[in-house]
């Protein structure tokens, strides 16, 4: 295509004739919208550094020293920006990969039996986990803050509104803007207790099981179902302070929580009759097993011989 013919059609100065050929011409290939988009870019250089003056260059295959020197500088800049913007679109995407990579990047906290931490996640949200809970959770949020929870964790969520905060366990979800709960989903188990704020919780595997709990509620598995009942023991929130606490618990019901708190295996030899005894009573866990099962069996007529990290419960006559 006669550059002279692109620089009149550049100018509207045209005619009718020579912008079809040249409407025409673009449509062969894109080798041609190439040529057409690099003539533009010298043709509005020019006419940038002429101060308005359009180079048009009528029959003859000359132009001026000037604007033969403008098309030499327009090229170069071309080229430079042409680097240019191939440096930033390597910069943009070695940042958005690594981006990926902090994304898709987790870090897992495991408790053992025995012992509980404190910490914080990226986004400031405060976590206490219980013994023999493990929680995943990436290097870096993206918009929907979402962590993966084995065992017990009581969770002060940092507020943001643009985005969620989500708690995944086995088979169910609660979602947060901001608040406070705590989640229990040991094995089969499975509830979670609102302290203050609003949560959604949700069947991963069933969305039309969701419920929306208020302060002081909370939602627990019952023979298979999600039941929502309001909260009537704060208590047992405080083995974030070091207590186990219990209510009308029996014995052999408080069996597997000392089993995780002390790091224990209670092999059980009495009766049901003597571990079915309801129990109420707060002990701090610092103090030991051997403490904590003196306080237990205090009234009843069992005991305990201790090998090792092995507990057997015995009758007392033994």
């Amino acid at each position: 295509m006669d550059k002279n013919a692109l620089y009149r059609f550049f100018s509207n100065q045209s005619t009718l004739e020579e912008e079809n050929q040249i409407l025409d011409w673009l449509d062969l290939s894109p080798e041609n919208n190439k040529i057409f988009m690099e003539e533009r870019n010298i043709f509005d250089s020019i006419v940038l550094n002429n101060e308005g003056q359009v180079p048009i260059r009528e029959e003859s295959p000359f132009i001026e020293k000037k604007s033969r020197k403008m098309v030499l500088w327009a090229k170069e800049f071309l080229k430079v920006a042409a680097v240019a913007v191939v440096i930033i679109g390597v910069c943009f995407y070695y940042v958005n990969q690594q981006k990926n990579i902090l994304l898709s990047s987790m870090n897992t906290v495991s408790v053992p039996a025995g012992q509980r931490i404190d910490f914080t996640l990226p986004d400031g949200t405060k976590v206490s986990m219980n013994s023999m809970s493990e929680l995943q959770y990436p290097v870096m949020f993206d918009d929907i803050r979402r962590v993966k929870l084995k065992g017990e964790a009581y969770f002060k969520v940092t507020h943001n509104e643009k985005s969620p905060f989500i708690v995944e366990t086995k088979d169910y979800g609660v979602e947060v803007l901001g608040t406070t709960f705590n989640i229990n989903a040991d094995t089969d188990n499975f509830t979670a207790s609102l302290i203050e704020g609003k949560v959604k919780v949700f069947n991963l595997n069933n969305k039309e099981e969701s419920f929306i709990l208020s302060p002081n509620e909370e939602v627990a598995l019952q023979s298979g179902k999600l039941i929502v009942q309001p909260i009537n023991n704060y208590d047992v929130f405080r083995w974030k302070d070091g207590l186990f606490c219990f209510k009308n618990t029996s014995l052999d019901k408080l069996f597997p929580q000392i089993e995780k708190y002390y790091d224990v295996k209670i092999i059980n030899l009495a009766d049901n009759k003597f571990t079915s005894k309801e129990l109420s009573g707060k002990i701090r866990i610092s103090e030991g097993i051997e403490h904590a099962l003196r306080v237990l069996l205090k009234d009843t007529n069992l005991a305990y011989e201790k090998n090792d990290n092995i507990i057997h419960i015995k009758y007392s006559k033994y």
